[in-house]
């Protein structure tokens, strides 16, 4: 049975619409732009090229979430400027955050909800991670707009978590890619549950 997917290009074309930066968008677009060519290969009947473009799409994706990892463990332990200078050079908030779970809701697709035994259940899964990850960047945006992203902004978000600053910074990186685990498991349990 072929799968069919829903391009995170398309979800992305949402979010931009919703205000999000284009260097956002830039990012995004290089974690799945390997998507078009794994299209092609299947296309093609190619099944080595298909193995080729699977590995090195799942390369980018992997690089792409252990970058923003990277970026979120860079700001454990510094001062507030050092913080600020952190995530700027990353891109911001938003950038590093919507690339994680971008690629997380890619790497879910491929190996959690790929091939299972209620195949249904795991397609729905598998575009339900994606929408998590917009949902998610959506959140962390609005929360970036509402308490601003200086550092008494990232001190009052990480407030709502029970941290300060660097919870707060954490927490607007992680949101996407949370969201994209939970609502892509939700969705298979309750389609599912639904299905039995």
């Amino acid at each position: 049975m072929q799968t069919i997917r829903i391009t995170p290009i398309a979800l992305l074309g949402v979010l931009g619409l919703l205000g999000v930066q284009g260097q956002a968008l830039a990012a995004n677009w290089k974690v799945h732009s390997a998507d078009a060519a794994l299209w092609a290969a299947e296309a093609s009947g190619d099944a080595t090229l298909q193995q080729v473009v699977v590995v090195a799409d799942t390369a980018v994706e992997t690089a792409a979430a252990a970058a923003s990892t990277g970026v979120a463990y860079a700001v454990v332990g510094k001062s507030g400027p050092a913080i600020l200078a952190t995530l700027k050079a990353a891109g911001g908030t938003a950038t590093v955050g919507s690339t994680a779970g971008f690629a997380v809701a890619g790497l879910q697709d491929k190996y959690l909800y790929d091939n299972c035994e209620d195949q249904t259940a795991c397609d729905v899964a598998a575009v339900s991670g994606y929408v998590g990850a917009t949902a998610g960047s959506v959140g962390s945006i609005g929360l970036g707009m509402a308490y601003g992203l200086g550092a008494s902004g990232l001190a009052s978000i990480g407030g709502l978590v029970g941290g300060g600053m660097v919870a707060g910074a954490v927490s607007l990186i992680a949101l996407p890619a949370v969201a994209a685990v939970t609502i892509a498991g939700g969705a298979y349990l309750a389609t599912d549950w639904l299905l039995d």
